[in-house]
């Protein structure tokens, strides 16, 4: 998994303030849809990304993928690290959802993202309503 899952809160806060690399980006998006090479750009626009290549993201932006990265990292452990199942898990409409994707939900904004974690926590329970 990323490597900045296991900073302290602190460091975190200062990782986050400071941007992180556009590499950080492009690997989650790389483990989420390797077969999309989209997904990066409902994060960041391609025509940003591009002009950064070698910059980092705004905090706002790091923000979005830390949370998509622990939406990954829940449904990795939901589906016992079976990226495939993970992958449909997170693709897959969902009625608990109003027929959303739980990636689409995630993507939409942090709230979301946090929304798709308390979902994906229930279902692991077994009490998702």
């Amino acid at each position: 998994m990323l490597s900045f899952l296991t900073l302290s809160d602190v460091a975190m806060l200062d990782e986050l303030d400071a941007g992180y690399r556009t590499s950080e980006l492009e690997k989650l998006a790389e483990q989420i849809a390797p077969h999309d090479g989209r997904l990066k750009y409902r994060i960041v626009p391609k025509s940003t990304l591009d002009r950064r290549k070698k910059a980092r993201l705004t905090q706002e932006e790091s923000e979005k993928v830390l949370a998509l990265t622990r939406v990954w990292a829940a449904a990795l452990d939901l589906w016992h690290d079976d990226m495939d199942a993970a992958r449909r898990f997170l693709n897959r409409p969902n009625p608990l959802l109003e027929g959303r994707a739980p990636l689409d939900v995630a993507l939409s904004s942090v709230t979301g993202a946090h929304m798709v974690l308390a979902f994906i926590g229930q279902s692991k329970a077994g009490v998702a309503a």
